[in-house]
């Protein structure tokens, strides 16, 4: 009698070692159908740099947490003859990112410069250009991730000459 007790025992003592492992099991692995990947608080970074014809950029950075996003910190080189520039009256930019499934390129910073009469000192204006911060747009919670493939900057200017002239600048993730 005392032998059915003890396999008893053993029985209930296994059966329930299986209950809770399937409940272990169960609440370990997440269910991919209700995973929520879009709003996941997490916190992107990116630091972009990159070349054109006339002028470099340095350090276009942009952080997206779940509910904003900061653009700026970028560093306006110039690469050629600093006496090109040197009686500059003019100098703007824009940076522009590719935002969601219609692959616009829309405008997320922008800043000029402007001297009547004289000129700008350009190589001291352009150590920061800026930074903006926004609330996440439509667009922007629509995409999983930051596509940094897609942002470039327009430097428009007049050189010493008078000239003006224009430099687009496709930016790439470090």
């Amino acid at each position: 009698m005392a032998r059915k007790q003890w396999i008893r025992a053993l029985v209930v003592l296994f059966a329930s070692s299986l209950i809770t492992l399937g409940i272990l099991w169960s609440k370990a692995i997440p269910d991919p159908e209700t995973a929520d990947t879009k709003t996941a608080d997490h916190t992107e970074l990116y630091t972009l740099e990159g070349n054109g014809a006339a002028w470099r950029v340095e350090d276009y950075t942009v952080i997206r947490t779940k509910d904003s996003i900061w653009r700026g910190n970028a560093k306006l080189v110039y690469l050629g003859d600093s006496n090109e520039i040197r009686h500059s009256d003019y100098l703007s930019y824009t940076v522009y990112e590719t935002l969601g499934s219609e692959n616009e390129a829309v405008p997320v910073l922008s800043g000029s410069q402007t001297a009547v009469g004289g000129a700008i000192n350009l190589l001291q204006n352009l150590e920061d250009l800026g930074s903006v911060e926004s609330p996440i747009t439509a667009a922007e919670r629509n995409m999983i991730k930051f596509q940094p493939s897609g942002v470039y900057v327009v430097v428009e200017w007049r050189n010493s000459h008078g000239q003006s002239i224009r430099d687009r600048i496709p930016l790439e993730v470090l």
